[in-house]
C-alpha cells in the first residue's frame, strides 16, 4: 500500500506527476558544482547554472529569506503562511535561487528522499523579472536535477508549463491509488507542530 500524505493542499487544485513516457529536453546551459559550498543535502554538492547574467542555485546561503518570505506570501497557495512556517519548510527542502547578479528574482523547492519521490512546491519568479523564460529555465533545470522517480506539485492554472516538461495530470487508471491526510494548521502558532505518519 502506497500512502501519498499532503499537508495544506486544498481540495480543488490539481496534482500533476511527471509522465516518464513523455521526452523532455533538459539541457540546462553551463553549470558547475563546488563541494566546498554550504550544501543543501549533506555529502551532496552545490550546482550553480548560469544563463546570460542570470544564475540558478541550490546554495542555501545565498538565498535571501526576506525575498522568498515575501514572494511565498504573496501566493494564492501561501497568503497566510507565517514567516516561521516558510524558513521551517525552507530549511527541509532542496531549494532552488534564481538570480540576476546578486539580486534574488526566484526560488523553487523540492521536498525530496532524493531517490524515489520529490513534491516541487512554492515556484515563484517575482513579476519585475517575468517575460524572459526564467520560470521555464527554472522548471527544465529542476527537472534535471532532480532524478527521482517520480515528481509530483499541484497547482491551479499552470498546466501548460509544466507540461512542457514532462508533467502530467494523474490518469483515471492510477488516481484511485492516492491518498492524502489533510492536517489543518493554525496560521498563528509560531512553528509547525511535529507530524507523524505509521
Amino acid at each position: 500500500l502506497r500512502i501519498f500524505v499532503v499537508f495544506g493542499r486544498p481540495n480543488n487544485k490539481a496534482v500533476v506527476r511527471v509522465n516518464p513516457r513523455q521526452k523532455t529536453q533538459c539541457a540546462p546551459t553551463e553549470y558547475h558544482t563546488d563541494a566546498s559550498m554550504d550544501a543543501p543535502d549533506e555529502g551532496s554538492p552545490t550546482t550553480t547554472w548560469r544563463r546570460g547574467r542570470f544564475e540558478i542555485s541550490t546554495d542555501r546561503s545565498r538565498l535571501d529569506v526576506d525575498f522568498v518570505v515575501s514572494q511565498v506570501q504573496q501566493t494564492y497557495w501561501a497568503s497566510t503562511r507565517p514567516r516561521a512556517h516558510i524558513v521551517k519548510s525552507v530549511e527541509g527542502s532542496l531549494c532552488f535561487g534564481v538570480y540576476d547578479g546578486a539580486r534574488q528574482i526566484g526560488f523553487a523547492r523540492c521536498v525530496t528522499d532524493e531517490i524515489t519521490f520529490a513534491w516541487l512546491c512554492d515556484v515563484i519568479i517575482a513579476a519585475e523579472a517575468r517575460g524572459q523564460g526564467l520560470g521555464k529555465w527554472l522548471i527544465e533545470t529542476i527537472v534535471a536535477r532532480v532524478r527521482v522517480k517520480r515528481i509530483m506539485l499541484c497547482t491551479d492554472d499552470a498546466h501548460g508549463l509544466y507540461g512542457r516538461f514532462g508533467f502530467a495530470r494523474i490518469g483515471s487508471e492510477t488516481a484511485d491509488r492516492w491518498m492524502e491526510r489533510l492536517v489543518v494548521v493554525p496560521e498563528t502558532a509560531a512553528s509547525p507542530p511535529v507530524r507523524t505518519t505509521g
